[in-house]
């Protein structure tokens, strides 16, 4: 949004106009998958130029299978749960090193589209952003569509990065 030095939106020619910023909190998802790293690329340089707080949210989610023993559940859970937490949040950081903006790190459990929607509802978000799609075919059976649950019930604006 552009305002002009008499505090009217728009301008015209001999008008110097002033950047307004839009955002001033900003969430991202972040499942460790590339899509993620460019929603989180993307996150960083919108809260960058609107010099607002950015919360990168890591969700994890116990898969049912984990809770009844099926023989595909993952032998060592915790561990390759703590892994991927790991790997997720190195390369959120070093995204947001190289950009130059500092961002919070925030870990939950649970459904990842609801969790994204209760943290941006609690931190009172302006702009959520996530990727497109996760980490795989597996992932997108077990979370189902996490990024369309969010624009369907995400009470601010959501951004899906492709």
């Amino acid at each position: 949004m552009i305002r002009g030095q008499s505090g009217v939106y728009g301008g015209s020619l001999g008008t110097r106009l002033e950047e307004v910023s839009m955002f001033k909190r900003v969430v991202v998802g972040n499942d460790g998958s590339d899509n993620a790293v460019q929603a989180i690329e993307t996150a960083a340089e919108i809260a960058k130029a609107d010099n607002a707080e950015l919360i990168v949210a890591h969700v994890w989610h116990l898969p049912a299978t984990a809770y009844i023993g099926a023989p595909y559940a993952p032998l060592d859970l915790s561990r390759q749960m703590d892994e991927t937490k790991k790997s997720a949040n190195d390369r959120a950081g070093s995204v947001l090193e190289r950009i130059g903006i500092e961002g919070r790190l925030v870990e939950l459990e649970g459904n990842p589209a609801d969790a994204i929607i209760g943290l941006a509802d609690d931190e009172e978000a302006d702009l959520i952003v996530v990727g497109s799609r996760g980490l795989g075919a597996v992932e997108r059976f077990v979370l189902g569509s996490t990024s369309e649950r969010i624009v369907r019930h995400a009470a601010c604006p959501v951004l899906v990065v492709r």
